[in-house]
């Protein structure tokens, strides 16, 4: 009997392979056979659809390598910058508090670290963070 295994984007048999993974589909001998046909023209290659059913799809629709590092790391610039604007909670004042890290926020953090090192600094630090609730 034939298996497809979406989490290793392979086929398993199971009178040549001793183990098969837990998340493997029986896969109907027609239908293996018609995209092992379709793979043998390598025009195509092997993926999983959204059921976890095999399907092929055209190599050219397929990142290249260079599009696939650029949309990572376009992402990942995403998300930390999401991550940095998404504020932060302490409990320096004895409870937990909310502070915005909004750029407006980091500034004026800054500008009161930097006033808090002068020569005379002030005897309160009112600072403003955007509101945001817990």
């Amino acid at each position: 009997m034939k298996y497809f295994s979406p989490s290793k984007n392979a086929f398993f048999d199971d009178t040549l392979n001793t183990s098969i993974p837990t998340d493997a589909k029986t896969i109907d001998p027609t239908v293996y056979a018609n995209l092992m046909a379709q793979m043998a023209s390598q025009a195509v290659e092997l993926t999983a659809d959204g059921n976890g059913n095999p399907a092929v799809v055209a190599r050219d629709s397929l990142l290249s390598l260079a599009a696939a590092q650029q949309q990572r790391a376009s992402d990942l610039a995403a998300a930390c910058q999401s991550a940095i604007t998404a504020g932060f909670k302490s409990s320096a004042l004895g409870q937990p508090n909310y502070y915005g890290s909004l750029q407006t926020d980091q500034i004026n953090l800054q500008r009161m670290f930097a006033t808090s090192q002068t020569v005379r600094p002030p005897s309160s630090y009112p600072i403003y963070c955007s509101p945001t609730p817990m």
